[in-house]
């Protein structure tokens, strides 16, 4: 099983305008879960059991490029959004 590491979601910036694009031309409850949805060269999925109390949606983002406040960059990683049903951001995760 993965390990997921929650990152800090306010310097996510970047991952949001991708998340709000991307949602503007797929909404997020017409995505058949685990089928791949492919956006320029980002592959995303809607998951199912991953939810934690708050969540509503979870979506998968492969490959993302992680940048971190100390300067660290983690490329080709998968990026692991929780969503309420306001679609506001809960948590990332970087999953391992």
């Amino acid at each position: 099983m993965a390990g997921h590491l929650e990152v800090n979601k306010i310097v996510q910036y970047d991952l949001y305008k991708r998340l709000w694009g991307f949602l503007d031309k797929q909404p997020i409850n017409k995505m058949v879960p685990f089928n791949r949805y492919k956006d320029d060269e980002i592959i995303w999925q809607r998951l199912t059991d991953r939810n934690e109390e708050s969540d509503t949606h979870v979506l998968s983002v492969y490959p993302w490029t992680f940048k971190f406040d100390d300067g660290e960059v983690c490329e080709g990683a998968i990026a692991e959004i929780h969503l309420s049903k306001d679609l506001t951001v809960n948590k990332v995760y970087m999953v391992m």
